[in-house]
């Protein structure tokens, strides 16, 4: 008896594909991921909220990051597994956050340290959220620092990830 083997795509109506069956009968989905980094540090004022830019992409598999805005804008519909850390390392403070905006506004609270003393030095900040994006929709990152005179660039320092988990 001999087997046949077949490699097929499904296409959405706009031609793209959406997924592809390969040669072993595995599922294989267009991913929708991203990962942006500060390449270089970032000057911020102490007690006042600052957009965080990603100037740098590691990768972006369906071109929904951009670079010029550091904004993540995808155009499918679902829910987003949203990281991101920020490194707080220049200056003394007493306190250091993360806000995820959406459409521009202050949508939740991510990473909060705070001291009643001012000796934070050197802290690194980590954000995990999960929210639907509508299609139309963006997201992007704000810091504070009280006392915080910049974040820190490179790939082991400030980065700023997602993927689509459903929708």
């Amino acid at each position: 008896m001999s087997s046949i083997l077949k490699v097929d795509t499904i296409q959405n109506t706009g031609g793209t594909t959406g997924l592809t069956i390969d040669s072993n009968g595995f599922v294989l989905p267009k991913a929708v991921a991203f990962s942006a980094i500060k390449s270089s540090a970032q000057s911020m004022t102490s007690a006042t909220w600052t957009k965080v830019t990603f100037e740098t992409e590691e990768f972006d598999t369906a071109g929904f990051y951009n670079t010029s805005t550091s904004r993540f804008q995808p155009t499918i519909a679902g829910y987003y597994h949203i990281t991101a850390t920020l490194a707080f390392m220049s200056g003394v403070g007493n306190a250091t956050l993360s806000r995820i905006y959406k459409n521009g506004s202050w949508f939740k609270n991510g990473t909060y340290h705070y001291m009643t003393q001012s000796h934070l030095d050197d802290i690194m900040g980590y954000t995990s959220i999960l929210l639907y994006l509508n299609g139309t929709d963006y997201i992007e990152l704000y810091g504070f620092g009280i006392g915080i005179t910049s974040l820190s660039g490179g790939t082991e320092y400030s980065t700023f990830q997602g993927h689509l988990v459903g929708v």
